[in-house]
């Protein structure tokens, strides 16, 4: 019994809410047309705006399309040779091409003198890391 009535009672809430959702015409106006009252007359306009400018077809050819694509045919001009523009203008120099010039003597650069800390003394070899040789098996 307690079934029933939540049933009726569940149907009952049900149908006054989608009532309440219709406009019944009875002076009531929904949301809609309270917070935009020329809707309606916004929709035409813009489906005449459409209606406008809607595509046309595409005008037919007359002419066939083997015409359309080798009318006033030119061929391509010769192919480029491969050498670059710079030999030829004499912009740019490769190396065999300019003279045989000895490369400056390096100067030998001076390791510069780390001062000692008190009671440190100057160590006559320099520290090397030392050479890693594989395990031997014992």
């Amino acid at each position: 019994m307690k079934i029933l009535i939540l049933l009726i009672g569940m149907l009952t809430i049900g149908a006054l809410g989608v009532n309440a959702q219709e406009n019944n015409g009875g002076g009531a106006k929904s949301t809609k047309y309270r917070l935009f009252p020329d809707f309606d007359k916004d929709v035409k306009k813009v489906n005449a705006t459409e209606d406008k400018n809607a595509r046309r077809a595409a005008p037919q050819n007359t002419t066939s399309t083997r015409e359309q694509i080798f009318k006033d045919y030119k061929k391509q001009p010769a192919a480029r040779s491969a050498k670059p523009s710079a030999l030829k203008t004499g912009g740019a120099k490769l190396s065999s091409d300019s003279k045989a010039e000895p490369a400056p003597a390096k100067e030998e650069v001076k390791k510069p003198e780390i001062p000692l800390q008190e009671g440190q003394e100057p160590k006559e070899k320099p520290v090397t890391t030392p050479k890693t040789t594989p395990l031997s098996k014992q």
